[in-house]
C-alpha cells in the first residue's frame, strides 16, 4: 500500500479540477450505475494511472486510486470521479 500524498491526476486529462485526496480519505465513489457509494481511498497508482493494461485478455487503461468501499468491495477510479466524504453522520 502507498502512502503517498495527494498529486495532480496524471491521468492525462489536463482539464480536471485538482482535489484533495489521499491515501486514507473516505470519498463518495460516483458509480457508472447505480447510486454513488462511500469507500476509503487505500492505494494510490500515481504515475501508472492512465497506462494500458491487459486483464482476462481484454485491454483497460489504469486508474489512480483503489478504494475500499463500504460494502467489502474494491474499484479503482481516478479523481473526477471521486469527491471527499462530508464528515459521517
Amino acid at each position: 500500500m502507498s502512502d503517498k500524498t495527494t498529486e495532480p491526476d496524471s491521468s492525462g486529462d489536463e482539464s480536471a479540477p485538482e482535489t484533495h485526496l489521499a491515501v486514507g480519505t473516505t470519498v463518495v465513489v460516483d458509480m457508472t450505475e447505480g447510486p454513488s457509494v462511500r469507500g476509503v481511498i487505500v492505494d494510490d497508482y500515481g504515475d501508472l494511472a492512465g497506462a494500458q493494461a491487459t486483464i482476462d485478455g481484454r485491454d483497460v487503461r489504469s486508474r489512480r486510486w483503489a478504494i475500499t468501499l463500504d460494502d467489502g468491495r474494491i474499484t479503482f477510479r481516478d479523481s473526477d470521479e471521486l469527491a471527499p466524504s462530508p464528515a459521517s453522520e
